[in-house]
């Protein structure tokens, strides 16, 4: 078997930094800017895409917190393509602490590393997986924690690749793991407490990784 080493996540998340240094780049905000319309505190639940807000007292929802939850979640979504965002929960409490922003472009590089099979597996044509990511946040006393979970979804023709299958979790698990601890206390600041997403691993030669449709 070739010795496959894939950059590390760290190494990755490095590079970034210093190409990112000086340039005016985008951040994402916290869900917090939706108290910017109405201080108070509400649930967000996205699944199947459809986002339904709750208040703790049953009222409802300003139609302003209801427009930025939306906006929000659509911008998330977007460096996920070509995975897809599945299911989220976020509890909102206002708060007086400074709100905190994310450049997308970890998360959009995360899941370009992710999404490549390595080249020298030698598997069945038309044969799909798909890694399906899971993380749940929390606030420890003020220090934000994550809880990052993987599973891989595969169709019977690759039972026998036990091997590369095991590669390909390890490869993925580090780059979710390495994500979800430097990014949670953006997710905590926007009261996230759960998130899914799946990605689909593609063969090496796929357009979106730089090869010829076929």
């Amino acid at each position: 078997m070739i010795d496959y080493q894939p950059m590390p996540p760290e190494h990755l998340f490095a590079k970034l930094n210093e190409a990112l240094r000086g340039i005016k780049e985008q951040r994402m905000p916290s869900l917090r800017i939706a108290h910017d319309v109405e201080r108070r505190e509400f649930e967000l639940d996205y699944s199947g895409g459809t986002i339904n807000l709750k208040t703790s007292d049953g009222s409802s929802v300003h139609p302003g917190i209801r427009h930025i939850a939306g906006f929000w979640v659509k911008m998330l979504k977007l460096p996920c393509s070509p995975a897809s965002l599945e299911k989220l929960h976020a509890r909102l409490v206002p708060s007086e602490k400074p709100r905190l922003t994310l450049s997308p472009i970890y998360l959009l590089m995360t899941v370009k590393a992710m999404v490549g099979r390595p080249t020298h597996f030698d598997w069945p044509e038309d044969q799909s997986t798909i890694a399906w990511l899971k993380v749940a946040f929390e606030d420890l006393d003020g220090e934000a924690a994550a809880y990052p979970e993987i599973t891989l979804e595969y169709e019977e023709g690759l039972r026998d690749h036990r091997a590369d299958l095991e590669l390909l979790l390890d490869k993925t698990s580090r780059y979710w793991s390495h994500f979800c601890g430097f990014a949670a206390p953006w997710f905590v600041d926007s009261g996230v407490t759960h998130l899914e997403m799946v990605v689909p691993l593609m063969e090496p030669d796929h357009p979106y990784l730089g090869g010829q449709a076929s």
